[in-house]
């Protein structure tokens, strides 16, 4: 019986790390990037991943 809850507290622990190491940062950054493009408005000037240096000219919602 001892096996088992120590067993299940060792799969909580590892699940909680889990959250906490991968789904948490990868919403976090999807939010901040969200409230980004939000931000954007014609004019702005932005730069890709890539590096690629551009300006904001047509916006369109959707």
């Amino acid at each position: 019986m001892q096996e088992v809850l120590i067993l299940a507290v060792l799969l909580l622990l590892g699940l909680g790390a889990w959250w906490s190491m991968v789904l948490f940062p990868r919403q976090r950054d999807f939010q901040k990037r969200q409230r980004f493009v939000r931000s954007l408005a014609e004019g702005d000037e932005v730069i890709t991943a890539g590096g690629l240096v551009g300006r904001v000219t047509f916006l369109q919602d959707g």
